[in-house]
């Protein structure tokens, strides 16, 4: 019997072929390696002593050196990453390895407890070498590369783990096998998955404040008040903790990085719940790495938001209902539902959609415990105290609220009442995403959300989610129940949220909000699409005579999906350099003179200037009221306290005041105004449409994206305002370089507009006011001005600046000013009219524009000919 493999089936290049020696004691040396590879590397030293140790053991039946062996197999995975030459990659490659090492069968003698712990040791080395290696190969290169090099590197490193690890159990009856042999396995598996998807997600966190409820989110952490409803008490609490223990970045970035660790742990769960499901290692890294490396996943997961949180609670409880399946004992599922029910009570603790995911598995879960006749009164009331127990992080809220200690909060839950509301979010509309407002049907909503499921984890996982359900009964597999519950998870949630979100996301700032909540439903899709590639490999594998060659197809299509993931979305999901919505807020507090109060309006400026005057320290000389918050009972009597020098005429802010039967007093803005004239008042962005008792008192005036209220006895001097407004903002980002549904292309565009403020409002001051013609002349040549000033600075900018300037110029041309040529001014009007209409389809005025431009250009050629004949007349 030869001990060797024959040539054919060796690698066939890069090798120093030394001899062929067979296995016979009488006419070779049995420990002669035969083939050494390039004999420098330590991979290829490695395979050596292992092959010697091997044939010794095998052929002169001596006890098999168990330390030895060991410590060869463990290291080689290390040394084979890290191998120069391509002789060990050709090794693995043609499976010699696998055959060499058959000859662990023949261990004569060993020490279970001796080979147990031995083998425990060398795998945790091995394994941090593995992740240091895996993390230093993608930060040490361009992202392009760091992704290719991480993707391939991962995929490798868990088929050779697979391979090699898979074997360290030893076969038959002997005492030293392990229960579980590939438990070890599955766990370093998952390890790896959460060390490549934590890499790359820590490597694009946000280093500042993200747009959005990020801010809010940040700052009710930060001074441990209580966020919007339902109030989100596990995140504040671990965002505050992320704050004090981690020892860098700023307060931002260090939620951010939290984040980013729920989004890298949800990844690994995933891949364990797919694996569990499936039994295949590629199934679990497939459906995690489309999953985390999708674009809105990725997104999400590195901003301070709630909805990575929301992704591991969900991926947990999928793979706590996949090992409930599994069990095979009474007891082993009693443990598993009373960890569930908690972990069920504790997800809710965060964002309440999960609550029909809930619902669906203690229902599946309690039918099961039904029909194995395992489900008493007692069992019902153990799970009860489990679940509550989870809920207890809402005394959070109750405590913080009786403290009142916050300078920013959400809410009175000092009540019964109080704590309701906040948790019910009645303030919002129960069940529903926002108050008074009205989207697409349930079925254009289904539709819209299923095309932007294709878009985002690829129409890939679609088919093989499809495909999966359609093999899985077919073959009558045995993971039908829990599919059937995950199928069930999905399309309840899908049609109820479908059904529940009242927002228009035909406009592209509703469809960030709203597409945040379709993550949910796209982690059942790629389990079940990870499920459907093991169930088409298994039966190919059934159906073709090389087995390898599918196991081999399958882990290459498994890379290649991922890394067309990573390496489409990098670009889009880095944002380990946009600071544009810190850069927003900083210039809006340091544009604002000493001593201001800010009344803020919308989660832009509200939660981003919040963030830095509360969290970052900056500007504490400036007060910040909220415009909405100031129309809630709760704000004022919680709030007011923490807003010196700021006085407020009542308990609530209405446009009618009044004192109503439960003892609330009321007051509108004019009021407010009235009793707070010692400090300068701007308000950002907008004032609320609701109370114009202001405008019998005040005006407002520009100031930047902001405005000033000021008394109406003031004049306005149109220069010294420009002079005092013109350079208020260092403002660098180029005009439409964000995606229309990001904060960040919101932030832009209020400082793009806001450079022709100053012109718009002088415009319409000299259009409406009651001026003399001398004055009103000068303001529009003010406008005129100021218009031409911005164009000219900027080839790229929004594109309603045409239209303005063109109506600018008409306007200097009905005035017939001797200082400007009429000349330039109708071909500037011409220009930017035409230049609007092409760009503004969706316009009303369209056709009246084109009209008009149609006729300037007339006017135009008359205006030449006038001149040419003039010029040949002189002459």
């Amino acid at each position: 019997m030869s001990a060797f493999i024959p040539r054919e089936r060796w690698p066939n290049q890069h090798h120093n072929y030394v001899r062929e020696i067979e296995t016979t004691k009488q006419d070779k040396d049995p420990r002669d390696p035969g083939f050494r590879g390039c004999g420098k590397c330590k991979a290829c030293q490695t395979m050596n002593l292992a092959k010697t140790t091997c044939f010794e053991s095998n052929i002169t039946g001596k006890e098999f050196p168990v330390r030895a062996w060991i410590d060869c197999r463990t290291d080689f995975v290390v040394y084979l990453l890290q191998c120069p030459c391509d002789t060990i990659w050709d090794l693995v490659v043609n499976k010699v390895a696998f055959n060499i090492w058959n000859a662990r069968k023949k261990v004569v003698e060993c020490k279970p407890q001796e080979v147990r712990t031995r083998i425990h040791t060398r795998r945790l080395h091995h394994f941090k070498q593995l992740t240091r290696l895996t993390v230093t190969q993608t930060f040490s290169t361009p992202y392009w590369l760091a992704a290719v090099n991480s993707s391939l590197l991962f995929i490798f490193t868990l088929s050779v783990v697979n391979l090699l690890h898979s074997e360290l159990k030893v076969t038959g009856n002997h005492p030293c096998r392990h229960k579980d042999p590939d438990k070890y396995s599955t766990h370093i598996l998952t390890f790896l998955v959460f060390t490549c998807v934590s890499a790359v997600y820590f490597k694009t966190l946000h280093p500042s404040v993200p747009g959005g409820d990020s801010g809010e989110l940040i700052t009710a952490a930060y001074e441990l008040g209580v966020a919007h409803p339902p109030g989100y008490p596990l995140f504040t609490v671990l965002a505050k903790l992320a704050m004090m223990l981690l020892p860098f970045g700023s307060v931002a970035y260090r939620v951010n990085f939290l984040c980013g660790l729920f989004g890298a742990i949800a990844a690994s769960l995933l891949f364990y719940a797919t694996f569990r499901l499936s039994g295949s290692y590629s199934a679990g890294i497939l459906a995690s790495g489309i999953f985390s490396f999708s674009r809105l996943t990725w997104q999400w997961s590195i901003a301070a938001e709630v909805f990575s949180l929301n992704n591991l609670f969900v991926a947990l409880l999928m793979a706590l209902t996949v090992e409930f399946e599994k069990a095979t004992s009474a007891r082993e599922r009693s443990k598993i539902s009373h960890i569930g029910a908690f972990f069920c009570g504790l997800s809710l603790c965060n964002q309440h959609t999960i609550v029909l995911y809930v619902i669906c598995i203690i229902f599946w879960v309690l039918f099961h415990q039904f029909k194995q006749k395992e489900l008493t009164l007692k069992y019902m009331l153990t799970l009860g105290a489990f679940f509550v127990a989870g809920l207890l992080p809402y005394f959070y809220l109750i405590a913080s609220s009786i403290c009142s200690r916050a300078r920013w909060t959400w809410g009175d839950q000092t009540t019964i009442q109080g704590f309701l509301t906040h948790l019910l979010r009645e303030e919002y509309g129960t069940f529903s995403l926002a108050k008074s407002e009205t989207g697409l049907s349930v079925v254009d909503m289904l539709i819209f959300q299923i095309n932007h499921m294709t878009t985002d984890i690829s129409p890939i996982a679609q088919g093989l989610a499809l495909l999966g359900l359609l093999l899985c009964f077919v073959r009558q597999d045995s993971s039908i129940p829990v599919v059937c519950l995950f199928t069930k998870m999905f399309l309840c949630y899908s049609i109820f949220f479908s059904w529940r979100a009242n927002l228009d996301i035909t406009k592209p700032l509703f469809l960030g909000v709203v597409e945040r909540f379709w993550m949910q439903s796209n982690i059942v899709i790629c389990v079940l699409s990870g499920l459907g590639l093991a169930l088409l490999t298994s039966s190919l594998k059934t159906k073709t005579v090389s087995f390898q060659l599918v196991h081999y197809i399958e882990w290459i299509f498994t890379a290649l999906v991922i890394v067309k993931q990573v390496t489409t979305n990098y670009s889009i999901c880095d944002q380990s350099n946009n600071y544009v919505v810190d850069k927003f807020a900083r210039n809006i507090l340091f544009s604002m003179p000493n001593n201001t109060v800010i009344m803020l309006r919308g989660d832009l400026p509200g939660n981003s200037l919040r963030y830095l005057h509360y969290c970052e320290g900056l500007r504490p000389d400036i007060a910040l009221v909220d415009q909405e918050m100031m129309t809630y009972d709760w704000y004022l009597p919680k709030i007011s306290q923490h807003i010196p020098n700021v006085h407020f005429p009542g308990d609530r802010w209405n446009p009618i005041e009044t004192k109503l039967p439960d003892g609330t007093v009321t007051f509108n803005l004019q009021h407010f105004l009235s009793v707070n004239m010692h400090r300068e008042i701007f308000v950002c962005i907008g004032l609320h449409e609701g109370d114009k008792s202001w405008k019998s008192s005040h005006m407002l005036w520009p100031w930047g994206s902001c405005e000033e209220l000021v008394p109406k006895n003031m004049v306005f001097n149109a220069e010294e305002w420009i002079n005092l407004t013109r350079n208020l903002y260092n403002w660098s980002e180029e005009h439409g370089r964000f995606d229309p549904s990001t904060w960040e292309a919101i932030a832009n565009e209020e400082m793009w507009e806001a450079r022709t403020k100053n012109a718009f409002f002088i415009f319409e001051l000299a259009e409406t006011a009651r001026v003399s013609p001398d004055v009103k002349n000068q303001l529009h040549f003010y406008a005129y001005k100021l218009y031409k000033e911005v164009i000219s600075a900027h080839d790229n900018h929004p594109v309603n600046w045409h239209k303005n300037y063109a109506i600018a110029c008409e306007r200097m041309l009905r005035l017939q000013r001797a200082d400007i040529d009429h000349e330039i001014l109708l071909r500037d009007t011409i220009k930017h009219f035409d230049a609007y209409a092409k760009k503004a389809e969706e316009d009303n005025q369209r056709d009246a524009i084109l009209h008009a431009v149609k006729y300037l250009k007339d006017q135009l050629l008359e205006l030449r000919k006038l001149k040419r004949s003039l010029k040949n007349n002189k002459s």
